[in-house]
């Protein structure tokens, strides 16, 4: 899309079949490699794309850091395993997340009771009202969460509104603003480089 940054569509097996991830050139302690935003669920077709894309377009540089925007499966699923390397344990890339985001995919992933006939009634209490849609929630189950982010790294390099993060190789850097929203996830994360006006949106 821009000069070293680059735009990855995942699988997922819904009614919405993708999911877009975002692939940066970056540079850490004079080490050439990447940063991944965002990660996909766990299932064998992301870690399949991830393992072509560690193949070919990596060329044996590292992932530096995966920095997930929220607690969702489609973003934070593959997480544990990219963290440690793929398949292959290749590298230690560090997780870097917001604490309110990081905490609720631990609890949930840890197995909370989240979904079910409990999901169902939430949502009817606050107005969904579809009997076919109430239904297939009660049908799915708990767990559902943890089938897609089966774990979370157990440790994570906070981030916060308003930090500056720089990613990108030396001499092409861009610098962006983390700004917080708070609505479609609890402490959602979004960066914006002010100098190319451009904003990874997670």
């Amino acid at each position: 899309l821009r000069p070293g940054l680059h735009w990855l569509r995942m699988p997922l097996p819904f009614a919405l079949d993708h999911i877009n991830l975002w692939l940066l050139e970056d540079e850490i302690d004079g080490v050439a490699g990447f940063t991944a935003i965002d990660c996909g669920i766990t299932s064998a077709e992301t870690q399949a794309a991830w393992e072509r894309l560690f193949d070919t377009v990596f060329e044996g540089r590292p992932l530096l850091r995966v920095l997930a925007t929220h607690f969702h499966p489609d973003h934070l699923g593959l997480a544990h395993w990219l963290a440690a390397g793929g398949e292959r344990r290749r590298w230690q890339a560090p997780l870097w997340m917001s604490a309110t985001e990081y905490a609720y995919g631990r609890f949930l992933s840890a197995g909370s009771s989240e979904g079910g006939a409990d999901a169902a009634e939430h949502f009817r209490r606050h107005g969904l009202s579809d009997p076919d849609v109430l239904a297939a929630m009660r049908a799915r189950g708990g767990g559902h969460y943890r089938k897609l982010v089966p774990a979370v790294p157990r440790a994570y390099r906070r981030i916060v509104d308003g930090e500056q993060i720089s990613i990108g190789r030396a001499g092409a850097r861009r610098v962006f603003r983390v700004m917080v929203g708070y609505g479609h996830a609890p402490e959602h994360v979004s960066l914006y480089s002010a100098e190319d006006r451009l904003l990874v949106s997670g």
